[in-house]
């Protein structure tokens, strides 16, 4: 009879077999087991698209230093101003929250700087591309200064500067003026006439003066012709005190010397003050109310311009 336990010897034995094999091999598991500097290891030639993780991090771009936009000295902030200050000269500094671009040659662009109660800068194309840069209109969040006569429109405050140099806008460099043609035989500038004369005012008055015959010694800035048969011919004066429009239909175009409307010609003219769309106007009194400026006579031509336009604000009253 075969002794029972004694298929269970080999397998003991193999058992212990094992645990001996197992503990000759446990201190090398465990020495592989310690840290590894894998900066001794080199990297494969190919990792697996799968295991190759999040790419690391771009290090930041350091930050660039933005000048600060300071505008003009002893600026106001537009919630500052009020209606009883309508007719005074102001200077703000603000944010645009909003543009309104102009639509045509003859419409403003718009700055929004406050929407309630409204505070806005209001220019032309006459001096868009100077106080723009070339760039366009600004766009909101922009910071602007400026400095001009408050005005009410339509129960909005408005500011509108007299020249290119009474609005800065944050990042924009003004463009230079476009260069004037220089005109054989005109001064470079036109001369002040003499004070006190009478009907005589600045091109940039002229909406002082509404409905009154004037006279205004400057230099041609631009001239656009008439973009229909009704429509008038328009010179840009400009002066010291700023700049207006001077108008006139072809009737009298045809009976004017073409050479007086060059750029850069330096003029006296008379006609009679007003305004269109808020901005100023003068209407040629006459074809013989504008002469080339003579330097040593334009005294003597103001005053005989000026006689010109009396008579047509006699005729159309």
């Amino acid at each position: 009879m075969m002794n029972p336990h004694a298929s269970s010897l080999p397998k003991f034995a193999c058992g212990i077999a094992a645990l001996a094999l197992a503990a000759l091999f446990v201190p090398a598991i465990a020495q592989d087991a310690q840290p590894v500097d894998w900066s001794t290891v080199p990297p494969p030639a190919r990792v697996p698209a799968g295991l190759r993780g999040a790419p690391a991090a771009a290090p930041a771009a350091a930050a660039q230093h933005v000048a600060e936009f300071t505008g003009f000295e002893g600026a106001v902030a537009p919630a500052s101003l009020t209606a009883e200050q309508v007719g005074q000269a102001v200077v703000v500094t603000g944010t645009i929250v909003s543009v309104k671009p102009s639509w045509s040659e003859r419409a403003p662009t718009t700055l929004v700087l406050q929407a309630e109660p409204a505070v806005s800068v209001v220019y032309w194309q006459d001096m868009a591309d100077e106080v723009e840069g070339g760039g366009g209109p600004p766009s909101a969040g922009k910071k602007v200064s400026v400095r001009g006569k408050l005005q009410d429109w339509r129960g909005a405050l408005q500011i509108k500067p007299e020249s290119p140099g009474d609005l800065v806008i944050e990042g924009v460099v003004a463009a230079p003026p476009s260069p004037e043609a220089a005109v054989p035989g005109a001064p470079a500038a036109a001369p002040a006439p003499a004070a006190g004369l009478p009907g005589v005012i600045g091109a940039g008055k002229v909406l002082e003066h509404i409905d009154q015959p004037v006279v205004l010694v400057g230099t041609v800035a631009e001239m656009r012709d008439a973009w229909s048969e009704r429509a008038p011919s328009i010179l840009t004066l400009k002066d010291a005190t700023g700049s207006t429009e001077v108008v006139f239909w072809a009737d009298t175009r045809e009976k004017m010397n073409e050479s007086l409307l060059k750029p850069g010609t330096a003029l006296v003219l008379s006609g009679i003050a007003g305004e269109y769309r808020e901005r100023p106007q003068v209407r040629l009194a006459a074809h013989d109310a504008i002469l080339a400026v003579d330097a040593d006579n334009v005294a003597a031509q103001a005053g005989s311009l000026y006689k010109i336009a009396k008579a047509a604000a006699a005729a159309q009253e």
